[in-house]
């Protein structure tokens, strides 16, 4: 497979951008090569556009070559500009370190670090800390042209706003943490999202200039929709990995209602799903509404499985079957509250009404991001796709009270496929 391991990639559509494709293909293909993949812990989970690049990586180890994790935790203190509209908020060091124990712990699930020749966890504060500033300076700056690096994207995109000198020398420490694997673990192929693709470059020529090394970039594509707009995005933020910051339930409840026109990208991208099923996929004209149901069940089954585990998945399969089959029949209140059960509520804490005894119903929906408006409630409620308590709402000023909210909670069902156990707390 190693000797067409690119090929096979690239017809995936897993590679977004790759430089010097024919020698990278021998490359991979004469022997094990060290590949190189960073993540700055920004946040205490990965989320689910690190699924591409894991999945690439995955391949690469399963082909026999050695997969190197760096965990920004020098990176982290300055903020990748790219794919930002600002600056990013600064993190303590006492953040950091947090995100980065919990991001060490996340990757285990998804690539073998039992044995430290197929992989192994870095952080790249073990040599960033060592540099000094002047010696910076002097002996990697001096490679870097201002004029190249603000051709650069990730720059453009942020100097019709404001970029930081702190942010400016993001690619220079990027470019470094290149050089310093190539020179001390062998590292010749770095692994990244397609946002990446300028560090990487650069890096690519600070070994060249330094070492005279040749070395290797390959990008996967950004996990986007439709629309060209990320995917992952839910009411309540990032679509993250860990069960604490996005429950089972509300991670297969997003892949299931997943607009049709992102099933096969969603499969292509995450799952190693048949050439055969993907080309049925892109032909969706021809699929049944209920077989497009059924692939879509099958993707927020199969992602679920690999995130959080098969049986948590299957838990979570019956309760959505239990809650759908509750919503064909006519179920009472009483059941209603009883299948609330399955659902992870919402919670937000009294002082957010500002100790308010009463609320509208559309008020309520957006304070707990079930809609983005008013407007929005108004529009669902006049088309028929609110439940409250497994009754129909017509009213999108029926009052609800916050003793009902601090105590039973109230279940909401929106459309058909997406439910609610809304709660406050003291």
């Amino acid at each position: 497979m190693a000797a067409h391991l690119i090929d096979t990639l690239n017809q995936r559509g897993l590679i977004a951008q790759i430089t010097h494709r024919d020698q990278l293909t021998k490359h991979l293909a004469t022997q094990s090569r060290h590949c190189y993949l960073g993540i700055d812990p920004t946040a205490a989970s990965l989320h689910v556009g690190h699924l591409v690049s894991l999945g690439v990586a995955r391949q690469l180890q399963q082909a026999g070559h050695r997969i190197i994790v760096v965990l920004g935790s020098a990176t982290a203190m300055i903020g990748d500009p790219s794919g930002k509209s600002k600056a990013r908020n600064m993190l303590t060091t006492e953040q950091i370190a947090h995100n980065t124990r919990a991001l060490e712990q996340q990757l285990t699930h998804y690539l073998n670090f039992n044995d430290p020749q197929q992989a192994v966890l870095l952080q790249n504060s073990e040599w960033l800390s060592q540099l000094t500033y002047l010696d910076f300076l002097k002996n990697i700056g001096q490679h870097f042209s201002v004029n190249r690096m603000l051709t650069a994207e990730c720059y453009q995109n942020r100097l019709q706003t404001s970029l930081s000198f702190l942010e400016f020398n993001y690619m220079l420490l990027q470019s470094y943490d290149f050089y310093h694997l190539n020179r001390e673990y062998g590292v010749t192929i770095q692994l990244g999202g397609n946002d990446q693709w300028s560090h990487m470059l650069a890096g690519i020529d600070l070994i060249r200039r330094l070492i005279s090394s040749q070395a290797y970039a390959i990008t996967t594509p950004l996990l986007v929709n439709s629309q060209g707009e990320k995917m992952g995005k839910t009411q309540h933020g990032a679509l993250w990995l860990d069960a604490q910051q996005c429950s089972p339930l509300e991670f297969f409840q997003y892949w299931r209602n997943i607009k049709d026109e992102d099933l096969a990208t969603s499969f292509r991208l995450l799952t190693t799903v048949s050439d055969a099923t993907l080309s049925t996929l892109n032909q969706l004209d021809q699929l049944s509404s209920t077989a497009i149901n059924n692939f879509k069940v099958q993707l927020a089954t199969e992602l679920t499985t690999m995130v959080h585990g098969g049986t948590e998945a299957q838990k979570v399969s019956q309760a959505i079957q239990q809650l759908h089959q509750s919503a064909s029949s006519n179920s009472t209140v009483t059941h209603q509250h009883s299948l609330a059960n399955l659902v992870d509520p919402v919670i937000l804490p009294t002082s957010y009404f500002n100790h308010s005894t009463e609320l509208s119903i559309q008020e309520v929906l957006v304070a707990y991001k079930i809609v983005n408006s008013k407007k929005e409630a108004r529009r669902l409620i006049d088309q028929h796709g609110l439940e409250i308590d497994g009754t129909p709402c017509r009213d999108p000023f029926l009052l609800i009270s916050t003793h009902r909210l601090l105590h039973q909670g109230v279940f909401i069902k929106k459309g058909k496929k997406s439910h609610y156990l809304l709660k406050l707390t003291d």
